[in-house]
């Protein structure tokens, strides 16, 4: 169940629930992520469209959609380059937040 003012508790000592109760600012952040370290760009994110009520598809310039899932909150977030094709990797990240409310996102290996 997901429950938004109990997770996300990271080793920072900061709360997390306003990112998990903010899915659209959450998705941004965690695409962001991955197309600056994965993809080794920093692009803005020109829209979001929500697939289903825990995944996101996270579009950006030249073509490139990030595909993201929160079902496995507060455990992990999942993200994937869908366009262009052929496919990206998956990443997996689990995260914590700053005393200061900045999400910080961690690579853990695929579940």
């Amino acid at each position: 169940m997901y429950m938004p003012t109990s997770l996300g508790q990271g080793q920072g000592g900061g709360d997390c629930s306003g990112w998990e109760r903010d899915q659209e600012s959450f998705g941004a952040a965690v695409a962001k992520h991955y197309v600056r370290t994965v993809m080794g760009k920093s692009l803005p994110v020109n829209r979001m469209t929500r697939v289903t009520p825990t995944a996101w598809r996270v579009d950006f310039p030249g073509n490139v959609a990030i595909y993201l899932t929160f079902a496995k909150i507060p455990d992990f977030v999942a993200a994937a380059r869908w366009y262009p094709k052929p496919a990206g990797p998956s990443r997996f990240y689990t995260y914590s937040c700053t005393r200061d409310g900045r999400l910080v996102l961690s690579e853990r290996k695929q579940p």
